[in-house]
């Protein structure tokens, strides 16, 4: 009886030893790969990126849209782990924002109460982020409570934004509505990163810059379609879903780092069988069912500034010839700081080509703003808004804040609301 309790305590000790190794390991891994242990890790929603199959992402996936180029649909249960819900146009809105306010956030809105301000935010997923950060307890309106232009009004919060959507989409998502009779009170748009990053991006893949960001693995996936793929892709389909299926999986780890060690191993080993995308500039551009124009000659970043700037001012006449007060907002980046440089929590080619985009870019940007301000168009430039503040301020490597550097963004479109 003694030996065997003696067995026993040795395979307990044992075990625990084994539960100890693996998630110290998992701590180290995490340290290498975020820069941090896994404990002290802030819960973040994964980033997806391009897959192979461009129609198939886990958690959500993008559908051609006629004028949009893309909107996204969400998988089963996605809306209430991260708290969204897709309205009538498959816009996002908070999904505790939309069950507090009902009938609030459908597309188009033709008839409001006199007592209703509509304020409209546009962009892609960082203007998204805000927008759900205004409708957050009602955030933006009790901001503007005590501001005399909206005394006694009921504010309604609607997004406009699409993650990766980039201008002139934001230009022609506000011609569309406002056509279709959409009233809106307020007009803000917050973009920036997606121009400048995504939008040399489509130039390097050999694509005008004004078109949607994944147009062109959307358009080669649908066109590719007419050929019956052989096994060899069909695998490689399989390994990259995989993959970033464990990759995610990774990222919904919350108590144990040994869950993030044998989610991060499953993910690379599926990675090893997938195909290599690094080389996507290279393949030649030939859809057969979908528009792809080809880049004008110039300077990438004068373009990009061009483009950004007269979409601006385009939304802002059509502001103005409804009546609708309009602002534009450069969002602030951790690549663009006037202190101390970001540190990344990752390596990855993602993280380089925006370190290299981002300054110029902005700064091309930037330099358009008072041009624009001749022309009545109001621009804020909050970029040095995180400056003084830690790497914590922001969510990710990307371009995206944690809940705090949303709300300071939603303070700052209220400061400019309440003094019209």
């Amino acid at each position: 009886m003694k030996s065997i309790r003696r067995v026993a305590v040795i395979v307990l000790v044992n075990l625990a030893l084994i539960a100890l190794v693996l998630e110290a390991a998992g701590n180290v891994l995490h340290w290498r790969e975020r820069g941090r242990l896994f404990y002290g890790r802030p819960r973040t929603v994964a980033v997806q990126v391009p897959a192979i199959n461009p129609f198939a992402l886990a958690e959500y996936r993008p559908v051609i849209h006629p004028y949009f180029g893309y909107v996204y649909v969400a998988r089963p249960g996605v809306d209430l782990r991260y708290n969204f819900q897709a309205n009538n146009h498959s816009f996002i809105q908070r999904r505790d924002y939309v069950l507090a306010h009902p009938g609030c956030c459908d597309f188009p809105v033709v008839q409001r109460d006199p007592d209703e301000a509509i304020i409209g935010i546009f962009g892609g997923s960082v203007a998204g982020n805000v927008a759900h950060a205004a409708q957050a307890e009602d955030r933006l309106a009790r901001l503007l409570a005590g501001a005399p232009r909206f005394a006694g009004k009921r504010i309604r919060v609607l997004s406009f934004a699409v993650g990766g959507h980039k201008q002139p989409q934001q230009l022609a998502i506000l011609a569309y509505y406002l056509s279709l009779g959409q009233k809106l009170d307020a007009i803000v748009d917050v973009d920036g990163f997606n121009e400048v990053v995504f939008g040399h991006e489509d130039l390097d893949h050999g694509i005008a810059l004004t078109f949607p960001t994944p147009w062109l693995s959307l358009a080669r996936f649908l066109s590719d379609q007419r050929i019956k793929p052989d096994a060899g892709l069909l695998l490689a389909a399989y390994h990259d879903i995989e993959a970033r299926t464990w990759n995610e999986r990774a990222d919904r780890c919350r108590r144990f780092a040994t869950c993030y060690l044998f989610a991060w191993t499953m993910a690379k080993w599926h990675a090893l069988g997938a195909p290599n995308w690094s080389s996507t500039a290279d393949v030649p551009v030939n859809p057969d069912y979908f528009a792809v124009n080809k880049p004008a000659p110039g300077d990438p970043f004068e373009q990009i500034a061009d483009n950004w700037a007269e979409s601006l001012a385009l939304m802002a006449a059509m502001a103005q010839a409804h009546g609708t007060p309009f602002v534009a907002m450069i969002q602030p980046n951790q690549w663009f700081r006037a202190t101390t440089p970001f540190k990344p929590r990752t390596q990855d080619g993602f993280n380089q080509y925006a370190m290299r985009m981002v300054p110029p870019g902005y700064r091309a940007l930037i330099a358009r703003i008072p041009r624009l301000r001749e022309r009545g168009v109001t621009v804020l430039d909050p970029t040095k808004i995180f400056d003084a503040l830690g790497d914590d301020i922001y969510e990710d490597d990307c371009c995206h804040f944690v809940a705090a550097g949303n709300a300071m963004l939603v303070e700052e479109i209220a400061k400019w609301l309440a003094a019209q």
